[in-house]
């Protein structure tokens, strides 16, 4: 099924203690352009073997995630919509995404994290042929951009408002 769908990159107060801001993707449901009310949440959590797991919270008929309900909730960063969206195509896609880094390189100084995964997946939507308008083809000026004070300082805990994503230079 083709429809709309509105995308955004959900923080939340961190899983452990020295950690950063805990990352996931959220997706609107097909043809809600709004991220408020029940979205499906995609994100990787810590394994109680070692390494991460994947931990979605996609919505059926019956659950779902509200962003708002959630203690930890922080803000979210609003991607925009993408139109004409297979809908089944991209959900399968996000969560195909390996919970592991695999062969995804990172910056030599920056360990594998929800970030991290939030952002491949994004990237591998955009090799599908889906564009997001604004978000920056470098992962780390995104990841930049995400974690940086311009946008911490415009986010407020337990609000559905969105986070504009502002570059250093605005």
């Amino acid at each position: 099924m083709a429809a709309i769908l509105r995308f955004g990159i959900a923080l939340y107060s961190p899983l452990r203690y020295g950690e950063g801001r805990h990352w996931a993707l959220v997706v609107s449901q097909p043809g809600q352009n709004s991220l408020q009310g029940r979205v499906n949440v995609y994100q990787i959590v810590h394994s109680p073997h070692g390494g991460y797991q994947t931990f979605h919270k996609i919505v059926d008929e019956s659950n779902g995630a509200v962003l708002q309900q959630s203690g930890r909730y922080y803000g979210v960063i609003d991607l925009g919509p993408l139109h004409w969206v297979t809908t089944d195509y991209v959900f399968a896609t996000i969560e195909d995404q390996s919970a592991e880094q695999g062969t995804y390189r990172l910056p030599p100084w920056k360990r594998w994290s929800c970030a991290w995964w939030v952002i491949r997946s994004l990237r591998m939507l955009e090799q599908q042929g889906y564009v997001f308008p604004g978000l920056p083809s470098d992962d780390l000026e995104l990841y930049d951009m995400v974690v940086g004070p311009l946008t911490q300082e415009m986010a407020y805990a337990g609000g559905i408002r969105a986070i504009p994503m502002r570059r250093a230079s605005q």
